[in-house]
């Protein structure tokens, strides 16, 4: 029998209310311990808060709060379930969570709550590490894209597939048992048609992790140019703050400085960064590095120009350099007269006046979404996932290419088969103990 697990569900530190959640067959009987409701003559119901005195583990009165309990199997874990609402003091908490302990209880793990909600069915295991990308979202397209696969999106896609695997396989197998009876042979062609499907499923869900990933984790925009092209004024422009210093003398900046921000529902860490010239001074060579080491990391380049002074070569040089790369065209000082005409690619902006900046933002958030808005089918964002599908999609190609031989059945069933184990890894299917133990360690105490 599982222990009862308890942890504070509300964040550390002073606030005006925490709340303590218990999990386990003997949550009840712990609350009945620690919780004494005003009238005590009542008969505990499930589902309905009660207001009473929270004790410590003498059984002397320490607060005044509220408390529910909920019966197996229908709640958020499939146990029995307690809560307890008490002012946010971390000295009742602490008092509280003793008081528990003393009566049976035991402290939860980082994300045990979540983990036993999937061992007993409750959710399956891509919708439990939603649970954790709900809980990190920094953005609403994030917290939009975390709740479709919440809400079982990514599992049913999972599932279909492996219901094709799993037929094509059967078919197979049939074939190979009963060669010698009246089973007719596989239709490879047929087989190759229903492979076809399911691996054109995985590559759409593959074509739209990049702009899961970066809804998930963020991605990092890297301001580029020559000095005192106005890159730092640029920067606190999109900051909406005065991070950066600023002032007319070229190499004012010798070092990154970096922001995270909501850009129309993307997370991104805009970064701004030294300016690239010759120069004797070491503080700015390191400066410098520092800014081709963001380049290296860079999800988008703004490579930023200014209008209002003719290009020199070190622009074309720095151009080629960053050729390959994704990389938007900035036109900085448009609020100057031109020296040059835009190509019809550069954005012309006014660090000075705002002009052309919620184009810019729009065109950023466009470079890394692709098509489409962003939340929309970007199901899959964690690596773990990723992972999973390319290696099915890898044993389904070798499976297509097997069945071109009726002599290798075998081989072909086997590589079915992988791809189905690495589906079935997505959703907690088949998953070992040890995979379990990494993905939940991430979790917040008291999910």
């Amino acid at each position: 029998m599982p222990d009862t697990i308890i942890a504070p569900a509300s964040a550390p530190g002073r606030s005006a209310v925490a709340l303590v959640r218990m999990s386990g067959p003997h949550a009840l009987a712990v609350l009945k311990s620690v919780f004494q409701p005003k009238n005590p003559q009542r008969v505990w119901k499930p589902w309905q808060l009660r207001v009473g005195a929270i004790v410590d583990a003498s059984g002397r009165p320490i607060d005044t709060g509220m408390a529910v309990w909920m019966p197996a199997p229908n709640t958020q874990t499939g146990e029995e379930v307690a809560e307890i609402s008490c002012h946010g003091s971390p000295l009742i908490v602490e008092l509280l969570l003793k008081a528990a302990l003393a009566h049976g209880a035991r402290l939860a793990e980082p994300g045990e709550f979540t983990r036993r909600a999937f061992l007993n069915g409750k959710i399956d295991l891509s919708e439990a590490e939603a649970v954790s990308d709900i809980v990190a979202s920094e953005t609403e397209a994030s917290l939009a894209a975390a709740q479709r696969q919440l809400s079982g999106e990514l599992s049913k896609i999972i599932n279909d597939m492996r219901e094709n695997l799993i037929d094509i396989a059967a078919e197979i197998e049939a074939s190979l048992d009963f060669a010698d009876d009246d089973v007719p042979p596989v239709d490879a062609e047929k087989l190759k048609q229903s492979l076809n499907q399911t691996s054109g499923e995985i590559a759409d869900l593959l074509r739209q992790a990049i702009r899961g990933r970066r809804l998930r984790e963020g991605a990092r925009v890297v301001l580029v140019g020559r000095a005192n092209v106005g890159k730092s004024s640029l920067f606190n422009a999109l900051v909406g703050a005065e991070r950066a210093i600023t002032t007319p003398h070229p190499g004012t900046t010798r070092d990154t400085i970096e922001a995270r921000l909501d850009l129309q529902g993307l997370p991104v860490t805009l970064i701004d960064t030294a300016g690239i010239r010759e120069s004797p001074e070491a503080i700015e060579q390191y400066g410098i590095e520092r800014t081709w080491q963001e380049i290296e990391q860079a999800d988008l380049i703004l490579l930023v120009l200014d209008r209002s002074m003719p290009l020199v070569d070190d622009d074309q040089t720095l151009l080629e350099k960053l050729r390959g790369r994704m990389v938007q065209g900035v036109g900085n000082k448009s609020d100057l007269p031109p020296a040059w005409q835009d190509e019809a690619s550069w954005l012309s902006v006014s660090a000075q006046t705002g002009a052309g900046l919620r184009d810019l933002e729009g065109a950023i958030c466009q470079s890394l979404a692709g098509e489409g808005a962003l939340s929309e089918g970007a199901l899959v964002s964690n690596l773990r996932h990723i992972q999973a599908l390319e290696q099915a999609a890898a044993s389904l190609e070798s499976a297509r290419d097997i069945l071109a031989n009726p002599q290798q059945l075998e081989l072909a069933a086997a590589d079915v088969n992988h791809a189905l184990a690495h589906l079935n890894a997505i959703i907690g299917a088949d998953v070992e103990d040890e995979i379990l133990n990494r993905i939940f360690a991430r979790f917040c105490l008291g999910k």
